[in-house]
Parts: C-alpha cells; structure tokens; sequence
C-alpha cells in the first residue's frame, strides 16, 4: 500500500481537478471555435 502523507494527497487531487477544468475550458473553446454547420431550413429562407 502506497503511503502519501494527506497534504501531498490533498495537493494532488487539487492540480487534477485544475486540470479537468483547464480540459473543459479547451473543449469549449474548441467548439466555439469551430464553424457551426448551416441550417439547411435557413438557407431555404434566404
């Protein structure tokens, strides 16, 4: 069994979820970013 003292555990849990989060951040960022396909329905209007 691995044994880390509770501060480094701590720590470590909390740069993960940073990460997550620095993660979720790119994805939107990412789909913001990409062109959003055209309603076909709206170009019909035009």
């Amino acid at each position: 069994m691995l044994c880390i003292p509770l501060n480094q555990r701590l720590k470590f849990s909390n740069d993960l979820s940073k990460i997550k989060v620095d993660q979720k951040k790119l994805e939107q960022m990412d789909q913001e970013n990409q062109p959003q396909p055209e309603n076909p329905l709206l170009a019909l209007l035009r």
